[in-house]
Protein backbone atom coordinates (compact mmCIF):
# COMPACT_ATOMS: atom_id res chain seq x y z
CA UNK A 1 0.00 0.00 0.00
CA UNK A 2 1.50 3.23 -0.83
CA UNK A 3 2.06 5.01 2.46
CA UNK A 4 0.59 8.20 2.29
CA UNK A 5 -2.40 6.88 1.65
CA UNK A 6 -5.27 5.57 4.26
CA UNK A 7 -6.93 2.72 3.56
CA UNK A 8 -9.72 3.73 6.29
CA UNK A 9 -10.92 6.75 4.15
CA UNK A 10 -14.32 7.07 2.94
CA UNK A 11 -14.34 9.07 0.02
CA UNK A 12 -16.73 12.23 0.71
CA UNK A 13 -20.11 12.29 -0.93
CA UNK A 14 -19.75 16.02 -1.46
CA UNK A 15 -17.35 18.33 -1.79
CA UNK A 16 -15.57 21.98 -2.84
CA UNK A 17 -14.93 22.46 -6.18
CA UNK A 18 -10.92 23.26 -6.64
CA UNK A 19 -11.64 26.12 -9.12
CA UNK A 20 -14.83 27.54 -8.47
CA UNK A 21 -15.56 26.76 -4.57
CA UNK A 22 -18.86 25.89 -5.77
CA UNK A 23 -20.48 22.19 -4.82
CA UNK A 24 -19.20 18.72 -6.23
CA UNK A 25 -20.98 15.67 -5.85
CA UNK A 26 -19.50 12.13 -6.23
CA UNK A 27 -20.29 10.16 -8.83
CA UNK A 28 -18.35 7.68 -8.68
CA UNK A 29 -16.22 5.77 -6.04
CA UNK A 30 -13.18 3.64 -6.69
CA UNK A 31 -12.44 1.52 -3.76
CA UNK A 32 -9.25 0.74 -5.41
CA UNK A 33 -7.75 3.20 -6.87
CA UNK A 34 -4.95 3.24 -9.28
CA UNK A 35 -2.31 6.05 -10.04
CA UNK A 36 -1.17 7.38 -13.48
CA UNK A 37 2.45 5.43 -13.05
CA UNK A 38 0.05 2.16 -13.03
CA UNK A 39 0.33 1.64 -9.22
CA UNK A 40 -2.45 0.59 -6.98
CA UNK A 41 -3.08 3.27 -4.40
CA UNK A 42 -4.13 1.46 -1.47
CA UNK A 43 -7.21 3.43 -0.56
CA UNK A 44 -10.49 4.74 -2.43
CA UNK A 45 -11.41 7.49 -4.20
CA UNK A 46 -14.54 9.55 -5.84
CA UNK A 47 -14.57 11.46 -8.42
CA UNK A 48 -17.13 14.57 -7.91
CA UNK A 49 -18.64 16.95 -10.23
CA UNK A 50 -19.07 20.79 -10.11
CA UNK A 51 -22.32 21.62 -10.37
CA UNK A 52 -21.68 25.11 -10.45
CA UNK A 53 -18.84 25.43 -13.03
CA UNK A 54 -18.84 21.74 -14.54
CA UNK A 55 -15.71 20.69 -13.04
CA UNK A 56 -14.43 17.24 -12.72
CA UNK A 57 -12.20 16.12 -9.87
CA UNK A 58 -11.17 13.45 -7.51
CA UNK A 59 -10.39 13.47 -3.69
CA UNK A 60 -8.51 10.56 -1.86
CA UNK A 61 -6.92 10.98 1.73
CA UNK A 62 -3.17 11.44 0.36
CA UNK A 63 -0.74 13.35 1.24
CA UNK A 64 -0.28 14.52 -2.06
CA UNK A 65 2.71 16.64 -1.56
CA UNK A 66 4.67 14.10 0.24
CA UNK A 67 3.59 11.44 -2.72
CA UNK A 68 4.86 13.48 -5.64
CA UNK A 69 8.52 14.69 -3.62
CA UNK A 70 9.33 11.51 -2.43
CA UNK A 71 7.05 8.48 -4.21
CA UNK A 72 5.91 9.50 -7.63
CA UNK A 73 8.75 8.92 -10.37
CA UNK A 74 8.07 10.58 -14.05
CA UNK A 75 9.83 7.74 -15.58
CA UNK A 76 9.49 8.60 -19.39
CA UNK A 77 12.47 10.09 -21.08
CA UNK A 78 13.50 10.97 -24.41
CA UNK A 79 15.48 7.87 -25.86
CA UNK A 80 14.59 5.30 -22.53
CA UNK A 81 11.36 4.30 -20.98
CA UNK A 82 8.70 5.90 -22.92
CA UNK A 83 4.82 4.59 -23.14
CA UNK A 84 2.91 4.27 -26.42
CA UNK A 85 -0.02 5.94 -28.20
CA UNK A 86 -1.90 3.54 -30.11
CA UNK A 87 -4.16 5.35 -32.41
CA UNK A 88 -7.41 4.13 -33.81
CA UNK A 89 -6.11 2.42 -36.74
CA UNK A 90 -3.98 0.57 -35.23
CA UNK A 91 -0.72 2.62 -35.80
CA UNK A 92 1.48 3.62 -32.53
CA UNK A 93 4.06 5.58 -31.36
CA UNK A 94 5.91 6.53 -28.76
CA UNK A 95 4.40 9.57 -26.15
CA UNK A 96 7.52 11.68 -26.74
CA UNK A 97 7.35 11.96 -30.05
CA UNK A 98 3.65 12.70 -30.22
CA UNK A 99 3.63 15.26 -27.46
CA UNK A 100 6.73 17.02 -28.93
CA UNK A 101 5.32 17.00 -32.70
CA UNK A 102 1.92 18.16 -31.06
CA UNK A 103 3.66 21.15 -29.51
CA UNK A 104 5.88 22.64 -31.77
CA UNK A 105 2.70 22.29 -34.66
CA UNK A 106 0.45 24.76 -31.93
CA UNK A 107 3.22 27.09 -30.91
CA UNK A 108 4.31 27.32 -34.97
CA UNK A 109 6.74 30.43 -35.30
CA UNK A 110 5.58 32.00 -32.07
CA UNK A 111 8.34 29.89 -30.32
CA UNK A 112 12.27 31.11 -31.16
CA UNK A 113 15.37 29.66 -30.14
CA UNK A 114 15.92 33.07 -28.96
CA UNK A 115 12.87 33.15 -26.46
CA UNK A 116 13.00 31.80 -22.44
CA UNK A 117 11.23 28.66 -21.87
CA UNK A 118 10.29 27.81 -18.73
CA UNK A 119 8.46 24.13 -18.15
CA UNK A 120 7.11 23.85 -15.25
CA UNK A 121 6.85 20.03 -14.01
CA UNK A 122 10.03 18.79 -16.15
CA UNK A 123 10.12 15.11 -14.58
CA UNK A 124 13.15 13.45 -16.35
CA UNK A 125 13.86 16.11 -19.07
CA UNK A 126 12.24 14.76 -22.30
CA UNK A 127 10.57 17.56 -23.62
CA UNK A 128 13.67 19.59 -22.62
CA UNK A 129 15.82 16.72 -24.25
CA UNK A 130 14.13 17.80 -27.62
CA UNK A 131 14.31 21.65 -27.06
CA UNK A 132 17.85 21.19 -26.46
CA UNK A 133 18.44 19.46 -29.62
CA UNK A 134 16.35 21.72 -31.88
CA UNK A 135 18.91 24.55 -30.68
CA UNK A 136 16.97 26.29 -27.43
CA UNK A 137 19.94 27.08 -24.97
CA UNK A 138 17.79 29.70 -22.75
CA UNK A 139 16.11 26.51 -20.19
CA UNK A 140 14.45 27.14 -17.06
CA UNK A 141 12.82 23.72 -15.53
CA UNK A 142 11.00 23.18 -12.23
CA UNK A 143 9.54 19.78 -10.41
CA UNK A 144 9.13 18.44 -6.93
CA UNK A 145 11.42 15.84 -6.35
CA UNK A 146 15.06 15.85 -5.71
CA UNK A 147 15.96 12.73 -8.01
CA UNK A 148 15.15 14.94 -11.27
CA UNK A 149 17.87 17.70 -10.31
CA UNK A 150 20.96 15.25 -12.35
CA UNK A 151 19.21 14.36 -15.61
CA UNK A 152 17.64 17.80 -16.10
CA UNK A 153 20.65 19.64 -14.79
CA UNK A 154 22.59 17.52 -17.74
CA UNK A 155 20.52 19.32 -20.23
CA UNK A 156 20.03 22.87 -19.11
CA UNK A 157 22.69 23.37 -16.56
CA UNK A 158 22.41 23.14 -12.52
CA UNK A 159 21.31 26.56 -11.98
CA UNK A 160 18.46 26.22 -14.19
CA UNK A 161 16.93 23.88 -12.26
CA UNK A 162 14.70 23.88 -9.42
CA UNK A 163 13.59 22.00 -7.39
CA UNK A 164 10.48 22.31 -4.16
CA UNK A 165 10.02 26.21 -4.61
CA UNK A 166 9.34 27.49 -8.11
CA UNK A 167 11.93 30.38 -8.66
CA UNK A 168 11.73 34.21 -9.44
CA UNK A 169 12.45 35.76 -12.92
CA UNK A 170 10.41 36.22 -16.23
CA UNK A 171 10.31 34.10 -19.43
CA UNK A 172 8.73 34.04 -22.53
CA UNK A 173 7.10 31.12 -22.63
CA UNK A 174 5.50 28.90 -19.89
CA UNK A 175 5.51 25.21 -20.86
CA UNK A 176 3.90 22.18 -19.19
CA UNK A 177 3.43 18.62 -20.36
CA UNK A 178 0.42 16.62 -18.43
CA UNK A 179 1.32 18.00 -14.78
CA UNK A 180 -1.59 20.31 -14.23
CA UNK A 181 -4.11 17.42 -13.70
CA UNK A 182 -1.68 16.07 -10.88
CA UNK A 183 -2.04 19.92 -9.15
CA UNK A 184 -3.52 20.58 -5.92
CA UNK A 185 -4.30 24.30 -6.72
CA UNK A 186 -4.50 24.53 -10.58
CA UNK A 187 -5.47 28.27 -10.14
CA UNK A 188 -2.55 29.54 -7.99
CA UNK A 189 -0.53 27.69 -10.60
CA UNK A 190 -2.08 29.86 -13.53
CA UNK A 191 -1.26 32.71 -11.26
CA UNK A 192 1.90 32.10 -11.33
CA UNK A 193 1.97 31.79 -14.59
CA UNK A 194 0.86 34.90 -15.26
CA UNK A 195 2.59 36.80 -13.43
CA UNK A 196 6.01 34.81 -14.49
CA UNK A 197 5.20 35.32 -18.33
CA UNK A 198 6.91 38.75 -19.82
CA UNK A 199 4.17 41.11 -21.13
CA UNK A 200 2.74 39.21 -24.32
CA UNK A 201 4.46 35.81 -23.27
CA UNK A 202 2.35 33.00 -24.05
CA UNK A 203 1.52 29.62 -22.15
CA UNK A 204 1.32 26.19 -23.34
CA UNK A 205 -0.45 23.00 -21.31
CA UNK A 206 -0.86 19.80 -22.79
CA UNK A 207 -3.23 17.85 -20.24
CA UNK A 208 -5.54 14.26 -20.63
CA UNK A 209 -8.39 14.42 -22.58
CA UNK A 210 -11.41 12.43 -20.51
CA UNK A 211 -13.44 12.75 -23.08
CA UNK A 212 -11.61 10.83 -25.70
CA UNK A 213 -9.64 8.96 -22.51
CA UNK A 214 -12.09 7.48 -20.44
CA UNK A 215 -9.26 5.97 -18.06
CA UNK A 216 -8.34 9.54 -17.15
CA UNK A 217 -11.46 10.10 -14.88
CA UNK A 218 -10.27 6.81 -12.55
CA UNK A 219 -6.33 8.09 -12.36
CA UNK A 220 -6.47 8.46 -8.28
CA UNK A 221 -3.64 10.90 -8.81
CA UNK A 222 -5.25 13.28 -11.57
CA UNK A 223 -6.79 15.74 -9.10
CA UNK A 224 -8.34 17.31 -12.02
CA UNK A 225 -10.31 16.20 -15.20
CA UNK A 226 -9.32 18.85 -17.04
CA UNK A 227 -13.11 18.45 -20.25
CA UNK A 228 -11.89 20.69 -22.68
CA UNK A 229 -14.53 23.27 -22.65
CA UNK A 230 -13.95 23.81 -18.58
CA UNK A 231 -10.31 24.06 -19.19
CA UNK A 232 -10.41 27.11 -21.92
CA UNK A 233 -12.58 29.01 -18.48
CA UNK A 234 -10.01 28.13 -16.01
CA UNK A 235 -7.48 29.23 -18.37
CA UNK A 236 -9.54 32.67 -19.47
CA UNK A 237 -10.68 32.84 -15.77
CA UNK A 238 -6.51 32.99 -15.23
CA UNK A 239 -5.99 36.37 -17.38
CA UNK A 240 -5.18 35.03 -20.38
CA UNK A 241 -6.34 35.87 -23.75
CA UNK A 242 -6.38 34.63 -27.36
CA UNK A 243 -6.72 31.20 -25.76
CA UNK A 244 -6.24 28.20 -28.81
CA UNK A 245 -7.10 24.93 -28.45
CA UNK A 246 -6.10 21.10 -30.11
CA UNK A 247 -8.05 17.93 -29.23
CA UNK A 248 -6.56 16.05 -32.37
CA UNK A 249 -3.98 14.03 -30.40
CA UNK A 250 -5.63 11.00 -29.17
CA UNK A 251 -6.70 11.66 -25.44
CA UNK A 252 -5.09 14.83 -24.86
CA UNK A 253 -5.39 17.90 -25.14
CA UNK A 254 -3.48 21.13 -26.43
CA UNK A 255 -3.71 24.60 -24.81
CA UNK A 256 -1.98 27.98 -26.18
CA UNK A 257 -2.94 31.35 -24.66
CA UNK A 258 -1.06 34.79 -24.40
CA UNK A 259 -1.21 36.65 -20.99
CA UNK A 260 -3.26 39.26 -20.65
CA UNK A 261 -5.14 41.13 -17.95
CA UNK A 262 -5.76 40.45 -14.46
CA UNK A 263 -7.23 37.36 -13.21
CA UNK A 264 -10.59 36.84 -12.23
CA UNK A 265 -13.33 34.16 -10.93
CA UNK A 266 -13.71 31.03 -12.64
CA UNK A 267 -17.53 31.47 -13.59
CA UNK A 268 -21.03 29.45 -13.01
CA UNK A 269 -22.39 28.13 -16.29
CA UNK A 270 -25.40 25.74 -16.64
CA UNK A 271 -24.66 24.87 -19.90
CA UNK A 272 -21.10 23.75 -19.46
CA UNK A 273 -22.49 21.63 -16.32
CA UNK A 274 -25.11 20.05 -18.58
CA UNK A 275 -22.15 19.20 -21.71
CA UNK A 276 -19.71 17.75 -18.00
CA UNK A 277 -22.31 15.27 -17.44
CA UNK A 278 -23.34 14.29 -21.34
CA UNK A 279 -19.38 13.52 -21.56
CA UNK A 280 -19.04 11.57 -18.18
CA UNK A 281 -21.84 9.03 -19.44
CA UNK A 282 -19.15 6.78 -21.23
CA UNK A 283 -17.24 6.92 -18.09
CA UNK A 284 -20.17 5.98 -16.18
CA UNK A 285 -20.56 3.09 -19.11
CA UNK A 286 -17.00 2.51 -18.60
CA UNK A 287 -17.03 2.24 -14.78
CA UNK A 288 -20.11 0.19 -14.91
CA UNK A 289 -17.68 -3.02 -16.97
CA UNK A 290 -15.29 -2.60 -15.12
CA UNK A 291 -17.41 -3.64 -11.94
CA UNK A 292 -18.45 -5.73 -13.44
CA UNK A 293 -15.33 -7.51 -15.29
CA UNK A 294 -15.38 -10.86 -13.28
CA UNK A 295 -18.69 -11.76 -14.46
CA UNK A 296 -17.99 -10.94 -18.39
CA UNK A 297 -14.61 -13.34 -18.33
CA UNK A 298 -15.32 -16.81 -17.61
CA UNK A 299 -12.95 -18.24 -14.40
CA UNK A 300 -13.05 -21.81 -16.52
CA UNK A 301 -11.04 -19.90 -19.17
CA UNK A 302 -7.36 -18.62 -19.01
CA UNK A 303 -6.72 -15.10 -18.94
CA UNK A 304 -4.27 -12.50 -20.97
CA UNK A 305 -4.43 -9.13 -21.04
CA UNK A 306 -3.27 -6.96 -23.61
CA UNK A 307 -1.91 -3.81 -22.32
CA UNK A 308 0.39 -3.63 -19.34
CA UNK A 309 -0.23 0.10 -18.35
CA UNK A 310 -3.12 2.12 -16.71
CA UNK A 311 -5.95 -0.06 -17.93
CA UNK A 312 -4.06 -3.50 -17.24
CA UNK A 313 -3.67 -2.70 -13.37
CA UNK A 314 -6.59 -1.42 -12.93
CA UNK A 315 -8.36 -4.47 -14.34
CA UNK A 316 -5.88 -6.79 -11.81
CA UNK A 317 -7.15 -5.61 -9.07
CA UNK A 318 -10.64 -5.79 -10.08
CA UNK A 319 -9.99 -9.54 -11.07
CA UNK A 320 -7.76 -10.18 -8.13
CA UNK A 321 -10.92 -9.24 -5.56
CA UNK A 322 -12.99 -11.71 -7.64
CA UNK A 323 -10.28 -14.38 -6.75
CA UNK A 324 -9.10 -14.64 -10.39
CA UNK A 325 -5.44 -15.05 -12.31
CA UNK A 326 -4.27 -13.85 -15.13
CA UNK A 327 -1.96 -16.16 -17.07
CA UNK A 328 0.30 -13.85 -19.22
CA UNK A 329 0.59 -10.31 -20.31
CA UNK A 330 1.26 -8.71 -23.91
CA UNK A 331 2.39 -5.50 -25.08
CA UNK A 332 2.98 -3.70 -28.06
CA UNK A 333 5.69 -1.65 -26.41
CA UNK A 334 9.02 -2.82 -26.98
CA UNK A 335 10.45 -1.07 -23.88
CA UNK A 336 8.47 -3.02 -21.62
CA UNK A 337 8.93 -6.51 -22.85
CA UNK A 338 10.76 -8.65 -20.63
CA UNK A 339 10.12 -7.06 -17.42
CA UNK A 340 7.86 -8.02 -14.53
CA UNK A 341 4.14 -6.61 -13.95
CA UNK A 342 0.81 -7.83 -12.75
CA UNK A 343 2.47 -11.03 -11.96
CA UNK A 344 3.48 -11.81 -15.37
CA UNK A 345 6.71 -11.11 -17.77
CA UNK A 346 5.39 -8.80 -20.63
CA UNK A 347 5.73 -10.37 -24.05
CA UNK A 348 5.29 -8.80 -27.49
CA UNK A 349 1.82 -9.66 -29.31
CA UNK A 350 3.86 -11.36 -31.72
CA UNK A 351 4.44 -14.16 -29.33
CA UNK A 352 0.89 -14.75 -29.83
CA UNK A 353 1.29 -16.17 -33.28
CA UNK A 354 2.64 -19.46 -31.87
CA UNK A 355 -0.85 -20.29 -31.01
CA UNK A 356 -2.16 -22.15 -27.83
CA UNK A 357 -4.60 -19.64 -26.85
CA UNK A 358 -7.86 -21.55 -28.36
CA UNK A 359 -9.41 -22.26 -24.57
CA UNK A 360 -8.01 -18.87 -23.26
CA UNK A 361 -10.00 -14.93 -23.01
CA UNK A 362 -7.77 -12.55 -24.06
CA UNK A 363 -8.65 -9.23 -22.29
CA UNK A 364 -8.08 -5.79 -23.89
CA UNK A 365 -6.72 -3.39 -21.40
CA UNK A 366 -6.22 0.02 -23.52
CA UNK A 367 -7.96 2.97 -24.89
CA UNK A 368 -11.63 1.74 -26.20
CA UNK A 369 -10.87 3.30 -29.23
CA UNK A 370 -8.01 1.14 -30.52
CA UNK A 371 -9.82 -2.05 -29.17
CA UNK A 372 -11.01 -2.89 -33.07
CA UNK A 373 -7.24 -2.80 -34.30
CA UNK A 374 -6.30 -5.10 -31.88
CA UNK A 375 -9.19 -7.58 -32.03
CA UNK A 376 -8.75 -8.23 -35.35
CA UNK A 377 -5.35 -8.16 -35.30
CA UNK A 378 -4.79 -10.93 -32.77
CA UNK A 379 -8.80 -11.83 -31.75
CA UNK A 380 -8.36 -14.86 -34.05
CA UNK A 381 -6.37 -16.90 -31.73
CA UNK A 382 -7.85 -16.43 -28.55
CA UNK A 383 -11.43 -18.50 -27.71
CA UNK A 384 -12.96 -15.04 -27.00
CA UNK A 385 -11.92 -11.54 -26.82
CA UNK A 386 -13.24 -8.96 -24.10
CA UNK A 387 -13.01 -4.78 -24.14
CA UNK A 388 -12.08 -3.37 -20.67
Amino acid sequence: MNRCASPHFEPPHRALCPLCVGLGIAVAVHETSVTSGSRVLGAPSALHLCGSCGHAFTRADVDWNTYYAAEYDSVLTDGGMDEIVSAPDGSIAYRTDVDYALFRRVVGDRLSEEHRVFELGCGRGRILSRLVRDGFRNLDAFDLSERYREPVGALVGADHVHIGARPRGEWDWVVSFFVLEHDEDPRASLRWIHDALSQGGRLFLLLPNPTTNLGDFACADHLHHYIPEVLVALVRAAGFTDVEIDTSSVGATALSAKKGGDPGLMSADPERVARSMAALAPYRAFKERLDGLSERVSPDRPLYLYGAGFYATAAAAELAAAGLSIAGVFDANPRKHGEERLGCTVRPPQSIEGGGFDDATLLVCINERAFPSVRDAWGRHFGSVVPL
